[in-house]
């Protein structure tokens, strides 16, 4: 982007930028209304700026770029540029000041902020993996005595409720009771399994090398009884896939999670697609629906241990599945729209040759439906 209100000296420094070697895709402002405009379409790379026009300055540049929140070179580029002037855009902000009728330094001045401005995002992405994985290690071991603790409670639950359906066999009334109370265990032993999946963040479970397709029709299977008449659960094994190495019951627990997310969203009407296939050096299995989509508020929170949109939800299923597809070297991925769908990506990288054993049908068992 180029803040001027001359725009033959804008093209001027394109020119230069395109016999430097970069394909430039470039517009011309010179208001601030104009550059908030374009801030907000994004896309931009580097903003090279006057520093002194009629209807805008630098500064008030420099200061919408801020006030924008992008981390974009700001490069001041000015025919009358004088000392003072050059002192306080730098102060203000601004990476570096060229005079334009010396633009032989303005090659090596973009091509440096450009890299330092990769680097600061490497950065930041770095720093945003390590704070949440230090958040989710917290959440881990917490999760873990959770986990511990209601397993304490509910196993002598479950065994009496089972003495007292002995008991009371006679009595209709309070079996459909003990029936109730049975169901409320089972969802208790559900969070509970979700919980321990939680807390397994670094190793020790067994993993062996499979096919996702085999995998991928077990989970599906589990899920037959959880779709409506009116919804197709399709599966689509056509394309084949390499052998990856994964931890089978913690794969078929994560995909049966998805396809359960995928039968809630359609509802009582529609298609839902397990699909396998090969890609980048690995091996996907995606869950696609053609439900009404995720809103764009929801898909910056829906990976967040504990939230959750549904009325009986955890928040613990999309949190648990990114923890099992991080352990095995994965990507867990999303493709969604409002009114267009969801699709739900994991792929696994293809194992070095040292690595592989077989699978057995007994290894793949599954952990049941989280």
């Amino acid at each position: 982007m180029v803040v001027d209100d001359d725009e033959e000296d804008a093209m001027l420094l394109v020119y230069e930028l395109e016999r430097g070697g970069f394909d430039v895709r470039w517009v011309c402002v010179d208001t601030a209304e104009e550059m908030r405009d374009q801030l907000e379409r994004g896309g931009w790379e580097l903003v090279l700026s006057d520093c002194a026009m009629p209807r805008f300055s630098g500064r008030e540049a420099l200061a919408e770029l801020h006030a924008s929140g992008l981390d974009l070179p700001f490069i001041v580029v000015s025919g009358a540029l004088r000392e003072e002037d050059a002192v306080d855009a730098l102060r203000a902000g601004a990476h570096d000041f060229i005079v334009k009728g010396r633009l032989a330094r303005l090659l090596p001045a973009v091509e440096r902020e450009l890299r330092e401005a990769e680097l600061r995002r490497r950065q930041r992405e770095t720093e945003a993996r390590l704070a949440e994985s230090e958040k989710l290690r917290a959440l881990g071991l917490m999760a873990a005595g959770i986990a511990h603790d209601l397993r304490n409670i509910f196993t002598p639950l479950t065994l009496h409720t089972g003495l007292l359906r002995r008991i009371l066999a006679d009595h209709p009334v309070a079996l459909r009771s003990l029936t109730k109370i049975d169901h409320g265990l089972a969802i208790g032993v559900q969070v509970i399994d979700r919980l321990s999946g939680f807390s397994r963040r670094g190793g020790g479970v067994e993993t062996v090398t499979g096919a996702l397709a085999e995998l991928a029709r077990e989970a599906v299977e589990l899920c037959r009884h959880r779709s409506p008449p009116q919804v197709r659960l399709i599966l689509d094994e056509s394309s084949p896939t390499p052998p990856i190495r994964i931890c089978p019951g913690e794969f078929t627990s994560a995909l049966v999670n998805l396809i359960g997310n995928a039968l809630d969203a359609v509802e009582t009407s529609g298609t839902v697609t397990v699909r396998t296939g090969a890609g980048a050096d690995g091996a996907y299995v995606e869950v696609v629906d053609d439900g009404p989509g995720i809103a764009k508020e929801v898909q910056a929170r829906m990976l967040e241990p504990f939230f959750t949109t549904k009325p009986e939800g955890t928040g613990l299923g999309l949190a648990i599945v990114r923890a099992f597809v991080d352990r095995h070297g994965g990507k867990l991925s999303f493709e969604t729209a409002p009114g267009a769908g969801t699709c739900v990506r994991m792929w696994f990288p293809t194992p070095l040759p040292a690595q592989a054993a077989p699978l057995t049908g007994a290894a793949g068992a599954a952990s049941g439906i989280p």
